[in-house]
């Protein structure tokens, strides 16, 4: 290995050349062939699936048993009540640019975070400039960064990779029951601005080879008052995690790395023509429209943030349009 001197004057080691595709050239590609053949990743032959239907069903089937094993398991690895009994929690498994290939039971709507979050990594480098290896645990709790729904939710993304190259995400999810904002509890009621909103965690790496560092439990000690129910779930996401990714291994051992790159693609391509099939099948052509209120009583409530000190409606409106490429949705007009 080479060494080159910096404007420090300092011997710095050439990193060694890699094949491998950086984060963000696999997200550019993904969105470049989506969107000039407008089939996932280009894909528009399901050559797997037609070549050996059987080898093909029964690859998805394993990588959908392992991410129902691990929400099983976990829960009773270690967990609060809020996980453990009220199913407040989801595993799943990714490609590398986060696209959701399988889920768990649990909290559906809420994978729609996995490409956003991975999106921000590819953005900022993180694989070039900080490297991501096989176990590294990343925590994201934000809604800018990540794109989570509100702090309360928090997710631990584990890297699977093989031969330096990330090939996908084993991710956990759960809802706190405590996340550390002026008001107590997983909903930082009263929030006038996001400095109130409690831990709120860009993506960032909290641990290594399926462990997590030592620094990261004193954060929900300091930083949290259920820190002893946060700490549990943390050791429960990174449980199921841990599982989805052995299972992943074995598979690119069964099938090799070329099979698992192309089918795991496949997976998401085939999905998205079965749904466009059924929205054909059962949609009449037109415009949905819908609307709800929510009523918000604060007033009274507390009498420091007299921002909130008031009662407010919430209104959410959308309209969804089925068209020749999908749904078109539209939430203008939501508060």
């Amino acid at each position: 290995m080479m060494a080159v001197v910096n404007e420090r004057k300092q011997i710095v080691p050439t990193p060694a050349p890699s094949a491998a595709p950086t984060l963000r050239q696999q997200v550019a590609q993904r969105d470049r062939l989506t969107a000039e053949t407008g089939h996932y990743y280009g894909i528009t032959e399901l050559s797997l699936r037609d070549a050996d239907p059987i080898k093909y069903e029964r690859f998805y089937n394993k990588l959908h048993a392992a991410v129902l094993a691990a929400r099983e398991s976990a829960r009773f690895v270690a967990a609060s009540p809020g996980s453990r009994e009220m199913g407040e929690c989801l595993w799943g498994i990714t490609t590398p640019e986060g696209d959701t290939l399988a889920v768990s039971m649990g909290f559906l709507s809420h994978t729609a975070i996995f490409p956003v979050a991975i999106r921000y990594m590819a953005d900022n480098d993180y694989d070039v400039n900080d490297g991501i290896e096989d176990g590294d645990v990343y925590a994201v709790s934000d809604g800018k960064t990540g794109g989570v729904p509100h702090p309360g939710d928090f997710y631990s993304f584990t890297a699977i990779v093989e031969n330096g190259e990330v090939l996908g995400w084993a991710v956990g999810i759960n809802h706190l029951m405590e996340n550390g904002a002026p008001v107590a509890g997983s909903w930082a009621t009263f929030s006038v601005d996001t400095f109130m909103d409690g831990l709120v965690c860009p993506p960032m790496r909290t641990g290594r080879k399926l462990k997590q560092e030592s620094w990261w439990k004193a954060i929900w000690e300091r930083r949290t008052r259920a820190s002893v129910m946060n700490i549990l779930d943390d050791k429960m996401r990174l449980a199921g995690c841990a599982m989805i990714n052995n299972a992943a291994h074995i598979l690119l051992a069964e099938f090799g790395a070329d099979y698992y790159k192309r089918a795991v693609r496949e997976v998401i391509e085939e999905s998205r023509r079965m749904i466009l099939d059924n929205m054909r099948a059962l949609m009449v052509p037109g415009t949905y429209n819908g609307c709800a209120f929510r009523l918000v009583k604060y007033e009274g409530l507390q009498h420091v943030w007299s921002h909130a000190d008031k009662n407010t409606l919430i209104h959410v409106r959308v309209s969804v349009e089925p068209n020749e490429k999908g749904m078109l949705l539209d939430t203008e007009g939501s508060s």
